[in-house]
């Protein structure tokens, strides 16, 4: 009788730890499921930021460009412009932009205050 129970112990034993292993391999694959499908959604937001940037670098540049044709013709700038001047040629350049804006800002800035 002892050893019938010896042997059903083992047997339960062994079914257990066999249990016990395959839901540590069944919790490792769903772990690098998700790893993969976080690393999936952060790839195609960080494309979405990407796109978004570049819009908005181009935005900035088109209103840089706008003021520098608006005021040079006029031959003066408002403080107000100058101030949001600033602030478009500081994010431009924050978020990539090259100095292509460089020369107008100048330009921009130089003129008179009325």
């Amino acid at each position: 009788m002892w050893q019938f129970i010896q042997q059903a112990l083992l047997m339960i034993l062994s079914a257990g730890s066999g249990y016990a292993v395959w839901l540590l391999q069944q919790n490792h694959s769903m772990k690098k499921r998700l790893q993969e499908k976080d690393k999936e959604i952060n790839d195609k937001q960080d494309a979405k930021i990407g796109l978004l940037i570049a819009a908005s670098v181009t935005t900035l540049r088109i209103q840089i460009i706008d003021y520098h044709d608006k005021y040079m013709a006029r031959g003066s700038m408002p403080l107000y412009a100058k101030d949001n001047l600033i602030e478009m040629y500081k994010a431009y350049h924050e978020m990539g932009g090259n100095g292509a804006m460089t020369k107008f800002y100048n330009d921009l800035m130089a003129l008179p205050e009325k």
